[in-house]
């Protein structure tokens, strides 16, 4: 089987498992699975808004404009990264200012 790509939950030993059984495949993390640690991240651990978690998904997955973070090619990624970063750092400053 020539297996080009597999998609993930990110669990360790299965992505083991699947790169040493198709070496030449890329591995990819499922999307549900993103947008889930994202949450955990952004409001379970940072405490920050749901309003905040909703910005980053949108921006991330491109669900506004189609042209998130996810649909970047790898020489534009530190451009769109910067200004996600911006406006994210910007975005949570308004809601938490004690940060």
């Amino acid at each position: 089987m020539n297996l080009k790509a597999f998609v993930t939950d990110e669990e360790a030993a299965l992505q083991k498992a699947l790169s040493k059984a198709f070496p030449a495949a890329v591995s990819l993390m499922c999307m549900t699975h993103i947008i889930r640690n994202l949450r955990a991240e952004i409001v379970d651990k940072l405490h920050l808004s749901n309003g905040f978690y909703s910005t980053v998904v949108k921006d991330s997955s491109g669900s506004v404009e189609g042209k998130g973070l996810i649909h970047t090619a790898i020489h534009d990624e530190y451009e769109t990264l910067s200004k996600l970063h911006t406006k994210w750092d910007d975005l949570e400053k308004s809601v938490n200012p004690e940060r």
